[in-house]
């Protein structure tokens, strides 16, 4: 299954579960081969550090790679990774 569809599944549980029009940030780790690795919903006050940790424990995970948001870079420092913010951004 591709990340794509196990976020859109996730997508439609969480929407039954929100008030409509509320937002929330997905969290998605993914290998160097696509295979999703973890998802979570994210947002204020989500342990980013407990989940990298998590993903380093258990998957041996060592770098992160990042869009340009800074609100998880602190977990990744925490957890003893290293993070690299992605060049290529895909779409508009």
């Amino acid at each position: 299954m591709s990340s794509w569809r196990d976020i859109q599944r996730l997508g439609k549980a969480v929407l039954k579960r929100l008030p409509r029009g509320r937002a929330r940030v997905v969290g998605v780790m993914v290998d160097v081969g696509g295979r999703t690795l973890g998802i979570e919903l994210t947002g204020g006050g989500f342990d980013y550090r407990g989940w990298f940790q998590k993903m380093a424990d258990e998957l041996g995970v060592e770098v992160v790679v990042t869009d340009d948001s800074t609100d998880y870079i602190p977990g990744i420092d925490d957890a003893g990774l290293i993070h690299q913010q992605c060049v290529v951004r895909l779409g508009g």
